[in-house]
């Protein structure tokens, strides 16, 4: 199966936060049509916090490397009284802004917790509500993903579809798997289709802090989160960009090499230079690829892993997301759109990132952002990195339960005890 057929498929399974089953559903059905029974340098292994695919190959020390996606995409869920409440980067008022209405009513497709399609309905919100409500000719159970009524489209240069950010770069992840086990290349790679980034980063904060299901996360290893983010910068970053002669971003301007978030740089509490983004523009350049080395904004896993100082050598490619989370100019909601170059581009870098023999040499520090950036506004001081930590550490907590059972609103009476226990805990 080609990325672009990988990605189509994907697009069509609902993925809201917390409802992870249909997603996780999907890629360990790609994955087994890989033939994997027999691989021996293969493993995959499910739990709370995602689906890891780890891929060993070669008898020599090799430097471990791990793949950081999300399955989840905003969207509001239903409790058990036809209310929707929002996950993500949603909110009812913002709906209002983009359209220009204090009220609203949109189409959306009702799908159970476990992907089944109940059919459609309308979700109407007002102005200064929190949630908004579910109409339909049926009865909606709780923890449905309503799902927006967007199409997915392949006109030649780009592809449109309701959840790009992160289905498009899961859809990589799956091609860059049957590569690299169609080819020889000595590997010691970790693919983590992560649950919930959406909220809080919650599925990479449990395996900063708990490790992966072959071990902990050190600071030899090479963390690369593939994201599908905006162009769009705050006035800060802006200024930051200017006084360090940098580009801004462009939506045009190909993938880009993500070394911060919106106040952060990645791997900043060690003072060695981040290998990952010396890798990264080594074989941007070798390759001749059309990329951008800027600062960025918005908040991914890049975080968790630095907050919880798991290695210096943390970055990312983010692909621009024409259309972030669905906001149009001036409607709501609307395809995200991400350009079918940048997903070549991604591809073909990151296989080369990830099958090439370790090389040992030092980097040159002068082409590191993480290093010119340290000078700026964007290194965040140690007292918010550990309340940042702290704050994370207690989302992860209260949730718990959530996570275990793969839904968030409570269906039995076992999970009104278990889940309101959690959230008392978590507030100790």
């Amino acid at each position: 199966m080609s990325v672009e057929k990988y990605i189509a498929s994907l697009s069509r399974v609902p993925n809201a936060p917390y409802l992870s089953q249909p997603a996780k559903t999907e890629i360990l059905a790609a994955i087994k049509e890989m033939e994997i029974s027999q691989r021996r340098e293969i493993d995959v292994i499910e739990n709370e916090f995602g689906v890891f695919v780890r891929i060993k190959r070669g008898e020599e020390k090799i430097t471990p490397k791990l793949v950081d996606v999300h399955l989840d995409h905003p969207f509001f869920i239903t409790d058990s009284n036809n209310n929707a409440y929002p996950f993500g980067n949603l909110q009812v008022d913002r709906i209002c802004q983009i359209n220009r209405q204090e009220q609203w009513r949109i189409p959306v497709g009702i799908f159970t917790r476990s992907g089944f399609f109940l059919g459609e309905g309308q979700l109407l919100g007002k102005q200064g509500a929190p949630i908004a409500k579910v109409t339909a000719e049926f009865k909606v159970p709780p923890n449905c993903h309503l799902v927006w009524k967007t199409s997915f489209c392949d006109n030649g240069e780009y592809l449109d579809m309701v959840n790009a950010d992160d289905m498009v770069v899961v859809g990589i992840s799956l091609d860059l798997i049957k590569r690299i086990l169609d080819s020889n290349a000595p590997v010691d790679v970790t693919f983590m289709f992560g649950y919930i980034e959406e909220v809080k980063e919650i599925s990479a904060t449990g395996v900063a802090i708990e490790g992966l299901p072959w071990g902990m996360i050190t600071p030899d290893w090479q963390i690369y989160v593939l994201e599908v983010g905006p162009a769009f910068i705050y006035p800060f970053q802006e200024k930051i960009i200017k006084d360090l002669g940098l580009l801004k971003p462009d939506v045009h301007g190909g993938p880009a090499l993500r070394i911060n978030d919106d106040n952060l740089i990645y791997g900043q509490a060690f003072g060695e230079p981040n290998l990952a983004e010396w890798n990264l523009i080594k074989v941007a350049e070798k390759l001749k690829l059309k990329y951008q080395h800027t600062v960025l904004s918005a908040v991914c896993d890049g975080s968790v892993f630095t907050v919880f100082k798991t290695s210096p050598n943390v970055a990312g490619i983010m692909l621009m997301n024409h259309f972030r989370h669905n906001e149009g100019d001036n409607s709501f909601p609307v395809s995200e759109r991400v350009s079918k170059r940048d997903i070549e581009t991604t591809r073909d870098w990151l296989f080369e990132i990830l099958t090439e023999e370790d090389n040992h040499e030092f980097p040159d520090e002068s082409c590191l952002l993480t290093k010119k950036l340290r000078h700026t506004s964007l290194m965040m001081d140690e007292t918010s990195l550990n309340h940042l930590a702290k704050e994370r550490k207690k989302t992860l907590k209260s949730v718990r339960p959530r996570l275990k059972t793969g839904y968030y609103f409570p269906e039995r009476l076992i999970d009104h005890l278990k889940f309101s226990s959690a959230m008392g805990l978590s507030k100790i």
